[in-house]
């Protein structure tokens, strides 16, 4: 196993999380974007899909460890996620 992946699963807690503040949603450690546009944005993460349904949805920052989704939100859905 590298050594950087040790220390870094050591020092960070590499969960899966959702946070929503001042109208932003934050998720942390996802997998992969399945779907992206103005009133729809799917997210895979620990085998659940999020869909966030809304209007003038954007992702606002998009980083291997987060990805941030700014907009009209009108709901956020949690489903598990089979491929």
């Amino acid at each position: 196993m590298n050594i950087n992946k040790i220390i870094n699963n050591y020092t960070e807690t590499n969960n899966f999380e959702i946070n929503y503040k001042n109208e932003k949603l934050k998720i942390s450690y996802y997998e992969d974007i399945l779907n992206f546009n103005e009133k729809r944005i799917d997210v895979i993460g620990d085998k659940k899909l999020i869909c966030v349904n809304g209007n003038n949805l954007i992702i606002e920052s998009l980083f291997k460890e987060f990805v941030i989704i700014k907009g009209d939100i009108k709901s956020i859905s949690l489903e598990d996620y089979h491929e």
